[in-house]
């Protein structure tokens, strides 16, 4: 059986190393709910929170997420 946690983390780090170029990302915090089947992510930015940074977690969020089955 797979280790949700694992693959989730897996699956974050892989995304962000290929397709993430931008210098304001400082870090994602990715994990696994397993009592309701959830993964969560935070995204943490230097320094102001502008409109292409959270279209860019999006994007991110979108790649990772698409790697799951279920969607989430």
């Amino acid at each position: 059986m797979i280790d949700m946690q694992e693959h989730l983390l897996f699956i974050t780090k892989r995304i962000t190393h290929l397709y993430y170029e931008s210098n304001k990302l400082r870090g994602i915090i990715a994990f696994w709910r397993e009592e309701d089947h959830i993964a969560c992510l935070d995204f943490y930015f230097d320094g102001k929170i502008t409109d292409e940074a959270l279209e860019d977690a999006w994007e991110l969020s979108a790649g990772i997420i698409s790697h799951f089955a279920e969607g989430f």
